[in-house]
């Protein structure tokens, strides 16, 4: 999931390049590159893309506001370069929000080394974040051996890293609304846009009064199950989990770019599935469901999709979907699951 040094170098010098084609002359006319009519949005991600969109409502991608997401549908996070289009877009927004976490490390760098004025929403910033485990791998007769990462069992962790995945709790996601409904109604302000302020304070209490009714729906269907799942791929719903009290047993931890698991993993998974006597196993978004479709068959249950809202398809991203419509898509899993 690491970039290797060479990729910085270039962005670095793309962003160099930039600065001085910038200071060359910005308009030919000489207009400043920020309108003051208008707002301009940048989002790294889906997550960040969606907080904002909700806040904005209808004036999202309108005369007044330009909201755009640099990761596009469909495409893997943690592998993401920026180009050249994406990094002038940054330097001409008015608001650059990102995560924070090691998937945007690209992001402190760029804003390191080009010391910019764009303002910045780093979404980390206002939640409590969580530490999670990698797993622990081995390397013994040419065979990667490695250990499932569980809730129940913390005696197979050894490698501590920060958890960026803080959407997917509903509690986090709240914070971040309220984040990002502040940050703007700042910008508004400053631009002198006041009256679009009452609008997006409506949309913010809307969408906070959506995600408080789907969290208690989500809440009272684990509260009335085995409260237990068996995730057959990497596992970015640790924020997700802890706030609805589930545990869980995972063939990767975090957003491991592993596809590839041992015989031992996925046999201590099938056995899991048959103890506990689930009725399904489950997969996460745009990956590779073969681990999950192999446990499910050798256990005898279905598999099924789980959602981190990380990123979406481009026909889940054409069609609207949200934060709201996705975690649905969960609750329906959990009940199809559980029951």
């Amino acid at each position: 999931m690491k970039k290797v040094n060479g990729f910085f170098n270039v962005v670095f010098l793309s962003f160099l390049i930039l600065s001085v084609i910038s200071v060359g002359g910005c308009s030919k006319n000489g207009a400043d590159k920020k309108n003051n009519d208008t707002i301009s949005i940048v989002a790294t991600t889906f997550p960040c893309y969606d907080a904002v969109r909700a806040v904005l409502g209808d004036f999202a991608n309108s005369d007044l506001v330009e909201l755009k997401l640099l990761v596009k549908p469909g495409t893997e996070v943690h592998s993401f370069d920026p180009s050249p289009a994406d990094l002038i877009a940054i330097k001409k927004s008015d608001l650059f929000v990102f995560i924070g976490g090691e998937s945007d490390s690209w992001v402190h760098r760029i804003l390191d080394a080009e010391n910019s004025d764009v303002k910045t929403l780093k979404l980390m910033d206002f939640v409590n974040v969580l530490q999670t485990e990698n797993h622990h791998h081995e390397e013994e007769n040419h065979e990667h051996t490695e250990n499932c990462y569980s809730s129940e069992n913390d005696e197979k962790i050894n490698i501590h890293e920060i958890d960026e995945h803080i959407w997917t709790s509903p509690k986090n996601e709240i914070k971040i609304v309220n984040a990002v409904f502040e940050k703007l109604s700042s910008l508004c302000t400053e631009k002198k846009l006041d009256y679009l302020i009452e609008d997006f304070d409506k949309n913010t209490k809307n969408y906070i009064q959506r995600i408080e009714k789907l969290s208690e729906e989500i809440q009272s269907v684990v509260d009335n199950s085995s409260k237990f799942i068996v995730v057959a791929d990497r596992f970015p719903l640790v924020y997700f989990a802890q706030y609805f009290g589930i545990e869980y047993k995972a063939a990767f931890s975090g957003c491991s770019s592993a596809i590839e698991t041992s015989t031992a993993t996925i046999s201590d998974l099938i056995e899991t599935v048959k103890n506990k006597n689930l009725k399904a196993v489950y997969y996460m978004e745009l990956g590779n469901h073969k681990i999950a479709d192999t446990v499910a068959e050798s256990s005898g249950v279905e598999s099924l999709l789980l959602q981190s809202v990380q990123n979406v398809t481009k026909d889940d991203f054409e069609n609207g979907e949200t934060w709201i419509s996705l975690m649905e898509r969960n609750k329906k899993a959990l009940e199809q699951g559980f029951n």
